[in-house]
C-alpha cells in the first residue's frame, strides 16, 4: 500500500525534534510535494546540502526506499549564520531519526568541500546567501544531472543565485515546483551521461565521498 499524505504527516510529527513540535500545518504540503517529486524522479543516490533535523532526508528516503543518501550539514547557528532555521546541534536529531536507514551524515561546511560524489539528485537547502547558494549550486551541478533547490520563492538571494547560475549555464533548464510554502526549483542538465548511472554501483567510504578543499 502506498504511503498517503496523511500517513506521511503522522510519521513526520512522530519523528519531529521537540523544538519543532507540533509541526506547523503549513509544512504538510511542502513535505508531500517533496515526497511526490522524489518518488517521480526515483533517484538511487541522493546528496542533501543542509540537513537540519533530517525531515527532508526522511521524506526522500520514504519516497525512495532503495535510495542511499549522503547529508552534508555545517551545524551552524541561525543567530550567527544565514541558515534559515538551522540551530547548532539539530543535526544530531537527524542522525537519530535516520539511524538504520541508508543515510549517512557528514558534518562539514559545504564550502569546505571541493567535490561531491556522483549522484542522481542533489537537494540544496544550505547557505541562503546569494554567494553561498551559488557556490552550492556549482558544487551540486558538478555531481548530478538533477538539482532541487529549496526556498526559490521565499528567499530573494536564493532566487537570484539560481538565476545567475542559469545565465552562465545554458545546458541547464529550470522547472518550478509548487510546494505551497517556499517553492522548489528543479534544475536539470539537458544530457544525462550514462557514466553517471554506471558509477553509482560502488559504495564509497563516506569520508572519501567528498573531496575537501586544501586548507
Amino acid at each position: 500500500m502506498e504511503l498517503t499524505r496523511a500517513q506521511l504527516w503522522v510519521e513526520l510529527n512522530d519523528i519531529a525534534h521537540p523544538h519543532d513540535r507540533p509541526l506547523p500545518a503549513e509544512w504538510q504540503p511542502y513535505y508531500w510535494a517533496l515526497f511526490q517529486l522524489a518518488r517521480r524522479l526515483a533517484p538511487r543516490r541522493i546528496v542533501e546540502i543542509g540537513v537540519r533535523a533530517g525531515y527532508s532526508a526522511f521524506t526522500m528516503l520514504r519516497a525512495c526506499p532503495e535510495a542511499r543518501l549522503l547529508g552534508i550539514e555545517g551545524d551552524l547557528d541561525e543567530r550567527r549564520e544565514n541558515t534559515h532555521g538551522g540551530r547548532r546541534g539539530m543535526v544530531q536529531h537527524a542522525v537519530k531519526i535516520l539511524h538504520g536507514s541508508a543515510a549517512q551524515i557528514l558534518i562539514v561546511n559545504s564550502h569546505d568541500i571541493r567535490a561531491l560524489p556522483i549522484c542522481d539528485l542533489v537537494y540544496v537547502d544550505g547557505d541562503h546567501t546569494g554567494e553561498g547558494c551559488l557556490a552550492d549550486l556549482r558544487l551540486a551541478t558538478a555531481a548530478s544531472p538533477r538539482v532541487l533547490v529549496d526556498d526559490y520563492c521565499s528567499i530573494d538571494s536564493v532566487r537570484e543565485a539560481c538565476r545567475a547560475f542559469l545565465v552562465d549555464n545554458a545546458a541547464w533548464r529550470a522547472d518550478f515546483v509548487e510546494n505551497s510554502l517556499t517553492g522548489f526549483l528543479l534544475l536539470t542538465r539537458d544530457e544525462y551521461a550514462v557514466s553517471h548511472v554506471e558509477s553509482m554501483a560502488a559504495e564509497p567510504d563516506i569520508h572519501q565521498c567528498c573531496e575537501r578543499k586544501a586548507i
